[in-house]
């Protein structure tokens, strides 16, 4: 994955991560859980404990993403990403999952949204 940041993100910045599994015999993707966080606040608490900062700190060792806010302009990078085996929680069956990432500044429910960025990561668990 490339990223070739343009803007600073500053201390505001919102991040809506969503995960969905793709139900068996359909085209259509139910969601299990999604999350909407200050992003600058959970790079500098990594959520304590919990399968986002295992996430993270996964997605962390295999790239040069920043790790805290504000995140200046600058090509970042994740090569050969893999989860780690502790990372899958064992309640996920294996099967397709899709990963939405958005990314904005605004309130959560609000209707003055300012996208950012959107990512959606198709994943297969084996």
């Amino acid at each position: 994955m490339d990223i070739h940041l343009n803007h600073t993100l500053r201390n505001g910045l919102r991040t809506t991560l969503t995960l969905l599994q793709l139900i068996n015999g359909q085209n259509r993707y139910q969601t299990l859980l999604s999350y909407d966080m200050d992003t600058c606040k959970t790079l500098r608490e990594l959520l304590q404990a919990s399968l986002l900062k295992v996430w993270l700190r996964n997605l962390f060792k295999y790239g040069n993403l920043a790790d805290r806010c504000p995140i200046k302009p600058a090509y970042y990078d994740v090569r050969n990403f893999q989860l780690e085996n502790h990372s899958i929680p064992g309640y996920l069956p294996s099967g397709f999952y899709r990963l939405h990432d958005t990314n904005y500044y605004g309130k959560p429910k609000g209707r003055q949204r300012r996208s950012v960025a959107t990512l959606v990561l198709d994943i297969k668990f084996y």
